[in-house]
């Protein structure tokens, strides 16, 4: 009888500890908070070889802050081990065109207020570049004039690339 008893009070505790780490309602910890994103990709632009495509972008979360590329197949299926960095620094404007087997990719760089531009194979890495094409404006490397030259426009040929900017005077 002390036996069958023991296992009746061991039965009627175990009731309790499974109840109480049976799920229950939802309670919240805290409030709901609402904050921007620790980080985020900006849009870029978009440009195809006729087969495939390459997407170029922008990410602003530390630690990737940069410009990226990645090959998009013609059947869209891509993934984050296809992302090719082209450069580590605050960048926006990006744009990208095909000509002549490779991909051209230029983008204002925010810390110098300079355009950049890479020459990309069509995984989206760096043939040649970055290299500098219109230098911000600095006196003794502090940028006098920020957010100043921006890339509105770029198209490619065989024979060469065109690329449209405006560029502001703030006096």
């Amino acid at each position: 009888m002390l036996r069958l008893s023991n296992v009746l009070i061991i039965a009627l505790l175990s009731l309790t500890a499974f109840a109480a780490i049976a799920p229950g309602p939802e309670r919240p910890l805290s409030t709901i908070v609402y904050a921007p994103p620790a980080g985020e990709q900006r849009p870029g632009a978009v440009a195809s070889d006729g087969n495939d495509f390459l997407s170029v972008w922008t990410d602003v979360s530390l630690p990737r802050t940069g410009v990226y590329a990645s090959r998009i197949p013609a059947r869209g299926q891509t993934s984050v081990t296809s992302e090719r960095l082209l450069r580590s620094s605050a960048a926006r404007d990006v744009d990208v065109c095909y000509a002549n087997g490779g991909y051209l990719a230029a983008w204002t760089d925010v810390d110098s207020n300079s355009v950049y531009s890479a020459r990309l194979n069509s995984d989206g890495s760096a043939i040649a570049g970055p290299t500098l094409i219109i230098a911000g404006e600095e006196i003794e490397h502090v940028v006098t004039k920020p957010a100043s030259t921006y890339p509105r426009g770029l198209a490619c040929s065989n024979s060469g690339a065109l690329l449209v900017f405006r560029r502001e005077r703030r006096w």
